[in-house]
C-alpha cells in the first residue's frame, strides 16, 4: 500500500498540463544554443518606416547630449535608465527586442511622471529632479511618447488598462514569482546573461514605489515576462523527470544510471561552457550528454520547489502544475537515495 501511495505521489501529469508562453503582451523565452534560456525576437509586424528610425534616433542624441551637458552627480536618479536605452541598439532598424525596448522607455517616463507629481510639494521628495535635469529629461521622453504611437507593438503594451482587482492579482502573482525570478537571474545555468539582466531590470523596475499609470504597466508585463520564464523552466525539468521515470531510450537509462551515480553532482564542471571538457568528458555516459543542458532545470525545480508551487498555485489555480512539482522532487528523491 505505501509502495502504490509513493508510486502515485511520483506520477507525473500529462505535459499538457504546462500551459503555453504569452507571446503578444510579454517577453518569451526558448533555450539557447547552450541550453539556458535566451529572449525571442519580437513579431516584426510593421514594415519598416524611416520616420521611425529618424524619431529613435533623435531620441537616443537627445539622450546622449544630456550625458555630456549634465554632470553625472545631479543625474544620479536617472542614470540607470538612461544607460539602459542607450544600451539598446543604436539604430531602429536592428532593435529585435521591442518589449525590452519598452521598459527602458517606460521607466524613463515613470521617472517623469513621479518627478511632476512632486515637484510643487514644498518639501523635499525622493522624486523630486534638479530642474536642469527635468528640463533636458523631458525632452527625450517626449520623443519616446510619440515614437511609441507608430508602432503597433508597443502601442499595444502602452494600451494596458486593468481594473483595481486585476491589479491587485498582478502584484500578488508577483511578489509569489520573486524568489524564482532572482534565482533564475543569478544562475548562468538557466538564463543566458541577455536573458539575465532583461530579469533584473524587470526586477528594478517592479519593486518601484511609485504607483501610476506607467508602473502598473510595467508591473503587468514583468507578470506575464516571469509566467513565461516559469512555465519554460518547468518545461524543461519536465523532459529530464519523464524519461527519468520511464527510460524507454537507451540514453535515457544511462542518464537513470548516471544520476544514482550522482553525475548531478558535476552539473558546475560541464554545462554553460558549451561542450564537457576532456576530463569529465571521459566520465559522463554519451548518453547523459544528451541532457546536459535540461538537468539544470530539474535541479533547479527540486530546489526551488516551496516557491515555484507558491506562485502556481496563485497564478494558475491548477493543482496538476503543483502536482508536476511534487513528482519532480520525489523522482529525484528517489534516484539519489538509491
Amino acid at each position: 500500500m505505501e509502495e502504490r501511495r509513493k508510486r502515485d505521489e511520483q506520477r507525473l501529469p500529462p505535459v499538457g498540463a504546462i500551459p503555453e508562453q504569452s507571446n503578444r503582451k510579454a517577453i518569451t523565452f526558448s533555450a539557447s544554443r547552450k541550453g539556458p534560456l535566451d529572449l525571442d525576437p519580437d513579431p516584426l509586424d510593421d514594415p519598416f518606416d524611416p520616420e521611425q528610425a529618424d524619431l529613435y534616433s533623435r531620441m537616443r542624441n537627445q539622450l546622449n547630449q544630456l550625458k555630456e551637458t549634465i554632470p553625472s552627480q545631479e543625474r544620479h536618479q536617472i542614470n540607470d535608465s538612461v544607460d539602459d536605452f542607450l544600451a539598446q541598439p543604436a539604430n531602429w532598424r536592428d532593435v529585435q527586442f521591442k518589449k525590452v525596448l519598452w521598459l527602458c522607455g517606460n521607466s524613463m517616463r515613470n521617472i517623469l511622471a513621479q518627478h511632476d507629481a512632486a515637484r510643487n510639494d514644498p518639501e523635499p521628495h525622493h522624486a523630486k529632479l534638479p530642474p536642469p535635469v527635468a528640463e533636458a529629461f523631458r525632452r527625450p521622453v517626449e520623443t519616446w511618447n510619440i515614437f511609441v504611437l507608430g508602432d503597433s507593438n508597443l502601442r499595444e503594451l502602452d494600451a494596458y488598462r486593468l481594473g483595481p482587482q486585476e491589479q491587485e492579482e498582478v502584484r500578488n502573482a508577483l511578489l509569489a514569482a520573486m524568489p524564482v525570478a532572482n534565482a533564475a537571474a543569478e544562475d548562468r545555468h538557466i538564463t543566458t546573461p541577455k536573458a539575465a539582466a532583461v530579469i533584473k531590470t524587470s526586477i528594478s523596475l517592479t519593486n518601484s514605489p511609485s504607483n501610476n499609470i506607467h508602473s502598473r504597466q510595467v508591473q503587468e508585463v514583468t507578470s506575464r515576462t516571469w509566467q513565461n520564464l516559469i512555465v519554460q523552466i518547468l518545461r524543461g525539468a519536465y523532459r529530464v523527470a519523464q524519461d527519468i521515470q520511464d527510460p524507454r531510450t537507451d540514453d535515457a537509462k544511462e542518464l537513470v544510471k548516471e544520476y544514482k551515480a550522482g553525475i548531478y553532482k558535476k552539473l558546475g564542471e560541464w554545462t554553460v561552457i558549451g561542450a564537457a571538457t576532456a576530463a569529465t568528458a571521459t566520465a559522463v555516459a554519451v548518453g547523459t550528454t544528451t541532457y546536459m543542458y535540461s538537468i539544470p532545470f530539474f535541479e533547479f525545480v527540486v530546489s526551488h520547489g516551496p516557491s515555484l508551487k507558491a506562485y502556481l498555485a496563485i497564478t494558475f489555480q491548477n493543482v496538476q502544475l503543483t502536482n508536476i512539482i511534487d513528482a519532480i522532487a520525489a523522482i529525484r528523491a528517489r534516484l539519489t537515495s538509491q
